[in-house]
């Protein structure tokens, strides 16, 4: 993580009173990660970190586990649609590719 995918992403984080509660990190057009604290969760705090960076480009893309309901809710209602269902091998578990045109 903080050799490999921390230098070759950009990060914003979202502070309340001088503590990080969320943050997005963008490879490209797609969104590396998106994490929000659990008792900072359905206060709009994903919302502004995506709307925030989807003025720099022309679509989104992200990929999600298909058994995380919490992620897949946020993208789903933020009008993400999937475009790719592949098999994560190391894992077992599904993958749901998602874009949104911004």
């Amino acid at each position: 993580m903080t050799n490999l995918y921390i230098p070759n992403s950009e990060t914003w984080v979202y502070e309340i009173n001088n503590s990080i509660v969320g943050f997005i990190s963008m490879m490209d057009n797609e969104i590396g990660g998106l994490f929000v604290l659990p008792n900072s969760h359905s206060k709009g705090i994903g919302t502004k970190l995506v709307d925030f960076i989807k003025k720099y480009y022309s679509e989104l893309e992200v990929e999600v586990f298909k058994k995380n309901s919490v992620g897949r809710a946020f993208y789903d209602k933020y009008g993400f649609e999937r475009i790719k269902k592949y098999m994560h091998e190391e894992s077992g578990n599904e993958v749901l590719r998602l874009k949104v045109i911004c």
